[in-house]
């Protein structure tokens, strides 16, 4: 995945989600600006004004007063005037579910000055600096922390974070979450999971700080690539999802964090893909061979499966031949009976970031022996190939094979255990290379 999580939405009472007319800049200043407690009793008193705008009005402008109206606000909800004691009770409802409500929010990077592939961690601090409790929208109990651990732990704190985090790299642009395939972790899945169907809610008392530490910012399986040499900003910038357009347009209860500041001293290669790409497979035709390559376009390091066979374990690779409605499969390894007990570790190759390793490759004159032996066309002629690489063999292959290969002491120990995470699975097909294949 590479897009930013927007599961979160600030659950505002119906009353206040009217839509309305946008503001003037007038309108909207006067909307924003402090209030006393002698404007704060006349707000309460207009709850129930007999005039629909006022009462509208008052309302948005005790929306924006906040917590300083809390106990007012407590009173007429408690009072004989229905009107003003439900559009007090509803205002209330929404500043308790309104996050960072008197929090400062500031972010620092573990260090100053990294390389592309060098981790970093970010740590976040609240500040209550209110006489009310406030509503932060992550896990900051360390009884709650400590539950969960590991890759889940660090994938939790990253999408908490990924809703409001702005990170701009050198040159100003949005830098994307990436987030690797790691449904296969019982955990990990887990914690997605709990954040696709409500995000973690915490109550940081009066007067208190806090903070939590996101680690491997730059380079866990939840991230932020930092690929680019230069200065990078990352600042968090929380918007309720008021759905009155007067709020929304006022940016009501909007929290924006110092901006945190790092420094990449080298950069990622330029075949590391900035824009979340995994992998791409090359073919060239070289000194009387076509050969395919499988080059990691990721930011981080990948095992390829280069077992080839017709079923998992094994990959599949195949040369396709085309020639205008003409086609033909010449297949790697495609031989009957092939099980994982066929399976040869050694051929799951690591491959750094920006690396290639070959595939596989064929001659021309192979190509030529191939295709006429099929007798597709006895002319000379230009066919246009590539190559397509299939693999399937990875964790959840794995586990859908049950006793069969995890704990099997007769299966191979690489896929008697867990397999890694970082072996890529998918389907994946080249460029096309025109040969000639004479006679």
């Amino acid at each position: 995945m590479t897009s930013k999580r927007i599961v979160r939405a600030v659950l505002i009472p119906a009353l206040v989600l009217l839509h309305s007319s946008a503001p003037s800049i007038g309108q909207e200043a006067a909307l924003t600006a402090p209030a006393g407690d002698d404007e704060i009793a006349k707000l309460i008193r207009d709850l129930s004004h007999p005039s629909y705008e006022k009462r509208m009005s008052a309302t948005r402008r005790l929306c924006v007063v906040g917590m300083s109206a809390h106990d007012r606000l407590e009173g007429a909800a408690a009072g004989e005037d229905v009107e003003r004691a439900l559009r007090a009770q509803d205002v209330l409802a929404t500043l308790q579910q309104l996050c960072f409500s008197g929090v400062e929010v500031s972010l620092a990077f573990s260090k100053t000055k990294i390389t592309w592939d060098e981790s970093v961690d970010l740590t976040i601090s609240f500040d209550n600096l209110s006489s009310h409790p406030a509503r932060v929208p992550f896990d900051i109990d360390p009884v709650a922390r400590a539950r969960v651990g590991g890759d889940a732990r660090q994938v939790a704190d990253i999408l908490d974070l990924a809703e409001w985090l702005r990170v701009l790299d050198p040159n100003g642009r949005e830098v994307s979450l990436r987030i690797n395939d790691i449904a296969a972790d019982p955990a990990v899945e887990g914690v997605v999971q709990e954040r696709a169907t409500g995000d973690p809610f915490a109550v940081l008392p009066p007067h208190q700080r806090i903070t939590i530490t996101a680690t491997a910012f730059n380079r866990g399986w939840a991230r932020f690539p930092l690929l680019d040499r230069g200065k990078y900003r990352a600042v968090l910038d929380y918007v309720p999802a008021w759905r009155d357009r007067a709020l929304a347009d006022a940016r009501v209860g909007r929290v924006v964090s110092k901006p945190a500041v790092l420094e990449v001293t080298t950069a990622a290669p330029e075949a590391v893909s900035r824009r979340g790409l995994e992998a791409s497979i090359i073919a060239v035709l070289e000194q009387g061979f076509v050969i395919a390559r499988w080059m990691n376009r990721s930011d981080q390091t990948a095992l390829v499966n280069t077992n080839f066979g017709s079923s998992p374990p094994q990959a599949q690779g195949r040369w396709i031949c085309e020639h205008g409605s003409i086609a033909r499969d010449l297949r790697l390894g495609d031989h009957a009976g092939a099980t994982w007990q066929d399976f040869d570790p050694a051929l799951v190759r690591e491959v750094e970031p920006g690396q290639s390793i070959e595939l596989a490759r064929i001659s021309v004159n192979e190509l030529k022996r191939r295709l006429l032996d099929a007798r597709l066309d006895q002319r000379a002629r230009e066919w246009e190939v590539h190559f397509s690489y299939a693999n399937l063999c990875d964790l959840r292959w794995q586990q859908s094979q049950g006793t069969a290969l995890l704990g099997n002491p007769q299966a191979p120990p690489f896929l008697r255990k867990p397999l890694p995470l970082r072996l890529r699975a998918g389907w994946h097909s080249s460029n096309r290379v025109a040969v000639h294949v004479a006679e």
